[in-house]
């Protein structure tokens, strides 16, 4: 079961990438028994239980997606799920992280279903976007930088002001080429899953 919600590739990600990320559960040994405990208890001050269940839910949600259906959806996408759904069950005016997107956004992206790994001492970037009909409301992008292993490297988002999918997307590609040049990083690709 730490496989499943902690270890595996997709699920670090997800505790790694917003609403509320958390490194307490990629980077420690605690069964899932000692995790729930800790959230409940109020020990982990990183991310609050409604979050962690949040995210475990969804996690337990794109693996049987995975395994039923056929159907794969990229940790950007999941995490902006989990934003949307936190952000509608939460009251206004008690959201756990200021940088929650906002409710019921429209992500424009199809998921591809396998992720190529870069090549030996290169990262890759990959952006992802979400964006909403409502032309008063802000958009969203996410990056997420990942080694020839699989392994993150780091991640951004963050909201837009866009007036169109097409915008917002070709927006989180210039911040993630932007956020590798800053990074000083010298071989990179970009990767989105835009149609």
């Amino acid at each position: 079961m730490e496989h499943l919600f902690f270890k595996c590739h997709f699920a670090k990600s997800i505790w790694m990438l917003p609403p509320c990320p958390s490194l307490l559960s990629v980077h420690s040994n605690a069964s899932f028994k000692e995790h729930f405990f800790s959230w409940m208890n109020g020990v982990a001050q990183d991310i609050s239980v409604e979050s962690a269940a949040t995210k475990c839910w969804f996690i337990w949600k794109e693996r049987c997606n995975r395994v039923f259906r056929d159907n794969a959806s990229s940790s950007i996408t999941t995490s902006l799920s989990i934003q949307r759904h936190s952000q509608f069950w939460t009251p206004r005016g008690e959201l756990l992280n200021p940088n929650f997107l906002f409710p019921r956004v429209v992500n424009t992206l199809h998921s591809q279903p396998q992720w190529a790994a870069p090549g030996l001492n290169e990262l890759k970037v990959n952006v992802d976007a979400a964006w909403k009909l409502d032309a008063n409301s802000n958009t969203g992008v996410a990056i997420v930088v990942r080694n020839h292993a699989h392994t993150m490297e780091g991640a951004r988002e963050g909201p837009k002001s866009t007036s169109s999918a097409e915008e917002t997307e070709a927006i989180a590609t210039i911040e993630g080429a932007n956020w590798a040049k800053e990074a000083k990083i010298s071989t990179f690709s970009i990767e989105g899953d835009c149609k």
